[in-house]
C-alpha cells in the first residue's frame, strides 16, 4: 500500500509516474511580453544571467546581470536594449566574461574586462549564437552559417561556409563539434546535421544525424547531442530526439521523450535534464520524472538547480511571488503524480482542485485507464463550519484563478514567499511499509528517514503567521 500526501489530502493508491517541483525564486524576472532569460552562466563567482527583463530578483536593469547571493552587478554599454528570441550567449575566456548576441554597437560579440566592454577587432556579421574554447582560442558561430576562431588579433574562419545554420558549437575529447539544420557545406560534401573539424576541413560524424542539432553538450558518458533528428542519417537507427557519442558510435536513448530535445544538462548529482518547448525530463538512477516548465537555460549556482523562462502554469504566481521567467527546480519532493487504482489513472497535485491537470488545461481522472475517458474534469472540496455560532466557510469556484485563497495547497501565512512554496507545494508519496519501518527503526544509529516522513510539514512557521501544528 502506497500513500499519495498533499498538505490536505492522502490518497491511498499504486504509483504510477510523478513529476519534479518547479517553485519561485525570489521576485525573479517578472514574465511580461518578451521576458525571458536566454542564458546563464557561472563567472567570478557569481551567476550571471541574460536576455529580455527589466529586472531580475528585484534589481532593477535590463539584458545582463549578475549576483553573488547577495550583490547584483550590471554591465552597461553593450546590450541594454531588448534581445531578439534566443539571440544571447556567453562564455569565461581568458578570465574575462564574452557575451554574444545581437548588439550591433560591438559587432554582435564583446568581453568584459571587470569594468567596460572591449571589442573582438570588427566582430561577427551577423546574431552570434554559440561559442566554446578549443586550444585556448575562443570559437564562435551565428546567422552567417560559418564558425570562426579568434586568433587574438583577427577571426579565422574553419574551412568552407556551411549551407544552412550551424545552433551549436562542444569540445569533446579534445576535438570541435558543430551541430544545425546544415547537410553539407558550400563545395557540396556532405554534412547531415552533425560535423567534427580535423585540424583542416569540416567532415561529417559517422552517418551524420536525419534531422537539426539543437544542442551539443559534453557529459560523463560522451557528447550528449540533441535536437529534432529520429534517427541517423543513413541506416534509420532510431534516435529519438537525443543520443550520445561516445567517439566511436551513438548510443541508443534509454528514454523516448516524445517532443524534440532543445538542450541536455548533466546535474552534480549524475541526474541528466533534457529539456523541451513544454516540459522536461529528469533521468536518475533509472527513474524517469516530469519536469513541467518551458524550455529555457538551466545551471547550478550555490547548491540550487536554477531554471530560466519557467511555464506560467508550474509555477505558483501570488501577488507576493509573480509569474516568473526564473524558478528553482527542487531535487526532493514531487510536483504531481498519477494514481493507478484499478482500471483507473488519475493525477493529484497540491491543490484541492482534485485531478484537474490544470498547468495543461486537462482533466486527470481517467476510466477505463488507456481509454481517454474522464469521467471527472476537476473536483474541489467546500468546507463549512460553526464557530460560536458564526458559520465559515473555505471553498473555491469553478473557474480558479491564481487569486483564489484555497488554489494553492499551504496553510494561511502572512506571506507566500520562496521558502513557502518550498514546504507545502508539493505531493508527499509514503508507503505503509516505510510508516511500519520507521516505527520499528526511526531509533537505530544507521536509520534513513523517508523524504515524506522527513519533510512532511506538521508544524507551520509561527514567525509567518502560519499555525504552529
Amino acid at each position: 500500500m502506497k500513500y499519495l500526501l498533499t498538505s490536505a489530502l492522502c490518497i491511498t493508491a499504486s504509483f504510477a509516474s510523478m513529476a519534479q517541483r518547479v517553485v519561485p525564486f525570489g521576485a525573479g524576472v517578472p514574465m511580461g511580453g518578451i521576458s525571458r532569460v536566454h542564458d546563464m552562466q557561472l563567472w567570478d563567482d557569481k551567476l550571471v544571467v541574460a536576455g529580455n527583463f527589466s529586472s531580475f530578483l528585484g534589481n532593477t536593469g535590463e539584458s545582463v546581470q549578475a549576483w553573488d547571493g547577495t550583490q547584483f552587478y550590471t554591465f552597461p554599454g553593450a546590450f541594454e536594449t531588448p534581445i531578439s528570441a534566443e539571440a544571447i550567449c556567453m562564455e569565461v575566456f581568458n578570465g574575462q566574461l564574452v557575451v554574444g548576441g545581437s548588439g550591433s554597437s560591438v559587432g554582435n560579440i564583446a568581453r568584459w574586462d571587470g569594468t567596460q566592454w572591449n571589442t573582438f577587432d570588427q566582430g561577427y556579421p551577423q546574431r552570434v549564437r554559440d561559442m566554446v574554447i578549443l586550444d585556448d582560442q575562443l570559437v564562435i558561430t551565428g546567422d552567417a552559417n560559418t564558425v570562426c576562431r579568434w586568433n587574438g588579433n583577427t577571426w579565422d574562419t574553419l574551412g568552407v561556409r556551411f549551407n544552412y545554420d550551424v545552433y551549436a558549437l562542444a569540445v569533446f575529447e579534445g576535438q570541435l563539434y558543430a551541430g544545425g539544420s546544415f547537410t553539407a557545406d558550400l563545395d557540396g560534401t556532405p554534412l547531415l546535421a552533425l560535423a567534427r573539424w580535423n585540424g583542416t576541413a569540416w567532415e561529417q560524424v559517422l552517418t551524420g544525424l536525419n534531422e537539426r542539432v539543437a544542442a551539443l553538450v559534453p557529459i560523463s558518458t560522451g557528447l550528449a547531442i540533441c535536437g529534432f533528428f529520429t534517427a541517423d542519417g543513413t541506416d534509420g537507427q532510431p534516435l529519438p530526439y537525443w543520443t550520445v557519442f561516445d567517439g566511436t558510435g551513438f548510443s541508443i536513448p534509454e528514454v523516448d521523450p516524445l517532443e524534440p530535445v532543445n538542450d541536455i544538462q548533466e546535474l552534480s548529482n549524475g541526474a541528466l535534464l533534457l529539456r523541451g518547448y513544454d516540459r522536461g525530463l529528469l533521468l536518475r538512477d533509472g527513474q524517469v520524472d516530469e519536469v513541467n516548465y518551458s524550455y529555457g537555460p538551466a545551471v547550478e549556482y550555490d547548491g540550487r538547480v536554477l531554471l530560466g523562462r519557467s511555464s506560467l502554469y508550474q509555477v505558483p504566481s501570488r501577488a507576493e511571488v509573480p509569474v516568473s521567467a526564473f524558478a528553482e527546480l527542487l531535487l526532493g519532493g514531487v510536483h504531481d503524480a498519477h494514481v493507478d487504482i484499478g482500471a483507473l489513472d488519475a493525477t493529484v497535485t497540491p491543490t484541492p482542485a482534485l485531478f484537474h491537470r490544470w498547468w495543461e488545461n486537462q482533466p486527470g481522472f481517467e476510466a477505463p485507464k488507456g481509454d481517454s475517458t474522464h469521467a471527472v474534469y476537476g473536483l474541489s472540496p467546500w468546507l463549512y463550519g460553526k464557530q460560536d455560532g458564526v458559520w465559515h466557510s473555505s471553498w473555491s469556484r469553478y473557474a480558479l484563478d491564481e487569486e483564489d485563497s484555497v488554489l494553492w495547497a499551504g496553510p494561511s501565512g502572512d506571506v507566500k514567499d520562496s521558502a513557502y512554496y518550498q514546504r507545502y507545494h508539493q505531493v508527499w508519496l509514503l508507503e505503509q511499509e516505510q510508516i511500519d519501518h520507521h516505527a520499528a527503526h526511526f531509533g537505530d544509529e544507521d536509520y534513513e528517514m523517508p523524504w515524506a516522513i522527513a519533510s512532511w510539514p506538521g508544524n507551520g512557521n509561527t514567525a509567518n503567521g502560519e499555525a504552529a501544528r
